[in-house]
């Protein structure tokens, strides 16, 4: 695995870290987390590359990592169960069990810390304080990924039948199911992209008038597709939003394409990766920087 500095375009470092399932960056950005086949974690110092802890998944499988918000908590979602470790201990903090269906599980964090969501079979809400799961959803298939909203009010999951469900966090209600896979929300909350059968869409979760405040009704119909963005393939790999939510970057294997979120029009086209990369860290600030710095939309 390379480790690669994004402003200047040099690589920094091989990482002795092979068949990575998922990675995550500390919110401060100086720890990156890997998640190997084998249930192998390992934390590297993003300034030296150095290894500086190696951790191992109890049941040896594991798909998704999540920093909580100081960083002292790392939670990786396995196929049987889900670990919670303190990073400073290097302990265990919690093992909460899951029934396996051959897929590991999502985790999320909210941005308060509070709460852990964790998927699989149902969804639940776990309080990091009492150790205690507080609250469990009903799904249809198992839930691999999970996103929320910047306020913490709405969750976005991610199922094996690749469908996005919205739920509202606070009834535990199902709002919405959209077809696609891999959603993030916008800084503002105020949509979420992702990859569905006809390329990348948006979708407008509150009125556009309502910037500050949220209103989503229960029976959907305040969500609604805003731009299905133009001659674009369906192997997207990954879509992330500038930090003031007015562009979209999206990639596949062959381009990264920047594009305007208001309108939905073709900004720009970069076919050369290392162009692309130097391009979007010294032009824009990007979404989930310095914070939870897991992959979005995709």
């Amino acid at each position: 695995m390379q480790l690669w500095d994004s402003r200047s375009g040099a690589l920094k470092a091989e990482l002795n870290a092979t068949q990575v399932l998922d990675l995550a960056f500390s919110p401060d950005a100086k720890i990156l987390a890997t998640l190997s086949y084998g249930g192998v974690v390992q934390l590297w110092d993003v300034g030296t590359a150095a290894e500086v802890t190696k951790l191992h998944q109890p049941d040896g499988y594991g798909g998704s990592l999540a920093f909580d918000p100081d960083g002292r908590l790392l939670a990786v979602g396995g196929v049987t169960n889900i670990v919670v470790w303190d990073l400073a201990q290097k302990t265990k903090m919690a093992l909460l069990a899951v029934n396996s269906a051959g897929e590991s599980a999502g985790v999320a964090f909210a941005h308060d810390g509070r709460t852990l969501f964790c998927g699989g079979p149902t969804i639940q809400f776990w309080d990091v304080t009492t150790r205690q799961v507080r609250a469990t959803i009903s799904t249809e298939s198992w839930v691999r990924h999970l996103e929320l909203s910047p306020d913490d009010r709405l969750l976005a999951t991610e199922g094996s039948d690749r469908k996005i469900a919205i739920w509202d966090v606070r009834s535990g209600q199902k709002i919405v199911s959209l077809n696609g896979s891999g959603v993030t929300f916008s800084p503002d909350g105020g949509s979420v992209v992702l990859k569905g059968a006809a390329g990348v869409q948006l979708w407008r979760v509150k009125p556009a008038e309502e910037k500050r405040a949220w209103k989503v009704r229960a029976d959907g119909r305040a969500f609604g597709i805003e731009h299905r963005f133009r001659d674009y393939r369906d192997a997207v790999l990954r879509v992330v939003y500038s930090s003031d939510g007015r562009i979209l970057a999206s990639t596949d294997s062959e381009r990264t394409d920047l594009w305007d979120a208001e309108t939905g029009g073709l900004i720009r086209s970069f076919y050369d990766p290392l162009e692309a990369s130097t391009c979007l860290a010294r032009c824009l600030p990007w979404q989930g920087s310095g914070r939870q710095g897991k992959r979005t939309a995709g």
